[in-house]
């Protein structure tokens, strides 16, 4: 999978409520997160990562 990685940042955000958390992408120029698909666990994160040649150190964690 492919994303323009000059416009958009990954990101998961995280519900400091419930623990949620939403693979998704923030635009660079607007702050405006963007949801993808909702993460169960660490595991399937891995795998939405690896889908998009993505390292932990790649990805944003808001709140």
């Amino acid at each position: 999978m492919d994303f323009d990685r000059n416009r958009f940042q990954p990101a998961v955000q995280t519900s400091i409520c419930t623990g949620e958390m939403t693979f998704g992408f923030l635009d660079r120029h607007t702050g405006r997160f963007t949801g993808s698909c909702l993460v169960r666990d660490d595991a399937e994160l891995e795998g939405i990562l690896k889908d998009y040649g993505l390292g932990q150190e790649d990805v944003r964690h808001i709140y």
